[in-house]
């Protein structure tokens, strides 16, 4: 990594701002000091941000849907992808996903986005793995722009259930 805001603080710096403009602008116009993705909204727009110190890709909905798992979509990223075999399950979640959103053209409700995040095919548990390849689903987050509220459900515990948080 270089020098840089860490991930970890440029998140919370964006979760601080009152519009989605300005998170971009905390994302964009600073030193990046890690590698990820923030899926960012307002009540009228959703957008996912990936970047890496050196540069960043602003990615919209498609269809309707706008879904993220844990590899680059940017075609300008995907250089990052080559050789990662461990990614294969991010790559077969996403395409889940994105057939569980896209099955239905009509506006989703929070029951839904809960009942696409329990789908076995989405949330990955491994065991019995050599510690580089012992990683899973550890947490799924939604978020409700509108009512100023996020929700977590402690996947890697065995919860299915979503703790609200305003």
């Amino acid at each position: 990594s270089k020098v840089g805001i860490p991930v970890q603080l440029m998140f919370r710096q964006c979760l601080e701002k009152n519009s989605l403009k300005s998170a971009l602008g905390t994302v964009i116009n600073q030193k990046r000091g890690g590698t990820t993705h923030f899926m960012m909204g307002d009540a009228d727009l959703l957008i996912s941000v990936e970047f890496t110190p050196d540069d960043y890709a602003v990615l919209l909905p498609e269809k309707g849907a706008l879904v993220h798992t844990n590899h680059y979509l940017a075609p300008k990223f995907l250089h990052f992808e080559n050789n990662k075999p461990h990614q294969e399950s991010s790559y077969v979640r996403h395409a889940r996903a994105v057939q569980l959103f896209r099955a239905d053209e009509r506006k989703f409700d929070l029951d839904d986005f809960k009942s696409v995040l329990a789908d076995k095919r989405i949330t990955v548990k491994r065991k019995n793995k050599p510690v580089y390849q012992n990683w899973g689903t550890l947490r799924h987050l939604v978020l409700v722009p509108a009512e100023k509220k996020f929700m977590i459900a402690d996947t890697a515990a065995g919860e299915s259930t979503f703790a609200s948080y305003r």
